[in-house]
């Protein structure tokens, strides 16, 4: 008994049969659009002809995909239903399309008559993936970029403390005796610890603002000296 496909319906998804030998039994028209057949001839190019050197004969990185090392074939010959899932189709052009698919083998009286293969094209499903992937690392990274900041900003106030402490303590100790070009280096360690200082508040305020925290105020400022 042969076996014939539904009549079809409108669907975005590719189906095709294959007899026992592999062959392309039947196709329908969103299997042949997929697969940049969708010319008047597209059909003749694959009815009756062992589909699987026409849309599955390589990898997705280009290595040859031989037909019995192929999931849907081994599908096929066992008799047992299959997802297939990471693999790729190739169209007419040379061009390939990763692709979710479903193999569902024949059996009739104990024998395999063939079997109907479902597929369809799952670009825009890993492209969505991908973008979000992307968005989560791109999050991640900004969130240990600004604790890192945030981190080694508060880290370096605790030597700065020191240095300016004591910096401050020796220019106003009367006691110190220093000489006047020994105060002449206390003074430019102090504007050095300062500077340091500032530098240290402006990556913390960065962190502050990539974080959404940063607090301003309303207030009059020399232009002159900003400029």
């Amino acid at each position: 008994a042969e076996w014939f496909p539904p009549a079809e319906v409108g669907t975005a998804e590719g189906i095709y049969g294959v007899d026992p030998q592999g062959r392309c039994t039947f196709i329908n028209r969103a299997a042949l659009q997929l697969l940049g057949h969708a010319d008047a001839d597209g059909e003749a190019a694959l009815l009756g002809r062992p589909i699987h050197g026409l849309i599955h004969h390589h990898h997705a990185d280009g290595r040859p995909y031989p037909e019995a090392e192929c999931r849907i074939h081994q599908a096929r010959a066992g008799a047992q239903a299959l997802q297939v899932d990471g693999e790729v189709f190739w169209r007419r052009d040379g061009t390939a399309f990763p692709v979710a698919c479903w193999t569902s083998p024949i059996v009739e009286h104990g024998q395999v008559r063939g079997a109907i293969v479902t597929f369809f094209d799952i670009s825009e499903q890993q492209r969505s993936r991908a973008e979000l992937q992307q968005a989560r690392d791109e999050r991640a990274a900004h969130r240990a970029r600004t604790e890192f900041l945030s981190r080694m900003s508060h880290e370096l106030r605790t030597p700065l403390n020191a240095v300016l402490g004591f910096s401050q303590m020796l220019r106003m100790d009367p006691d110190a005796r220093l000489a006047a070009p020994q105060r002449n280096q206390v003074e430019r360690i102090h504007q050095a610890g300062e500077h340091l200082l500032a530098l240290v508040n402006d990556v913390l305020d960065l962190s502050r603002i990539e974080a959404g925290q940063m607090q301003v105020s309303l207030q009059a400022v020399n232009l002159a000296s900003v400029v």
